[in-house]
């Protein structure tokens, strides 16, 4: 739909063991640029994804407007600690704060970018599940508890007020907003 409005539709994706969002499945359709960020060949990283996105702003900082889909793997990945991040402890949820931390730089490193762009820009950073600390293993997607389904989504761009909203939102939010933003009918 983008696309056919003149629009750039782009991706950098770290989509680490899942593949779900791999081209040759077709579930994320038409791009005009995809790039999986991979590192050494093989492992994709946040540092990787980062670097490659902020690459793909500077590209698209003039022409048409454009949606950069970036996604981030990273707190995925086994709970091991990130040399020169803070850490927490050792327990599984100190790890995954501290993987949740290590990505958050990454994100802010992109944000800074974005706002040196001149021209109008939304924003949306969201999560596709949350998870869930049980005695022996962290989990998501196995049942509907609010820790597996309570997932952060915050927006700015045109419309939308700096503070919180009580509105109530979901990830099906996304797309309607992100068309009604693009004049996409």
């Amino acid at each position: 739909w983008m696309s056919l409005r003149g629009m750039r539709v782009e991706a950098v994706v770290n989509d680490g063991r899942s593949q779900f969002l791999e081209q040759h499945l077709n579930v994320s359709g038409e791009w005009d640029h995809y790039e999986k960020a991979l590192l050494h060949g093989y492992k994709t990283g946040d540092a990787s994804v980062t670097r490659k996105a902020r690459q793909r702003l500077q590209q698209l900082k003039e022409g048409p407007p454009f949606l950069l889909w970036v996604h981030y793997f990273g707190p995925h990945d086994a709970p091991r600690a990130k040399h020169g991040s803070p850490r927490y402890g050792e327990s599984p949820s100190d790890l995954y704060d501290h993987k949740i931390r290590v990505t958050d730089a990454h994100v802010g490193r992109l944000l800074a970018d974005i706002e040196r762009l001149e021209r109008p820009t939304a924003v949306i950073l969201t999560s596709d599940h949350g998870e869930e600390f049980l005695s022996d293993h962290r989990g998501h997607g196995a049942n509907l508890k609010d820790v597996n389904v309570r997932v952060p989504l915050v927006v700015r761009g045109p419309g939308f007020q700096p503070g919180s909203s009580a509105t109530v939102a979901s990830l099906v939010d996304v797309l309607p907003t992100i068309l009604r933003w693009t004049d996409v009918s």
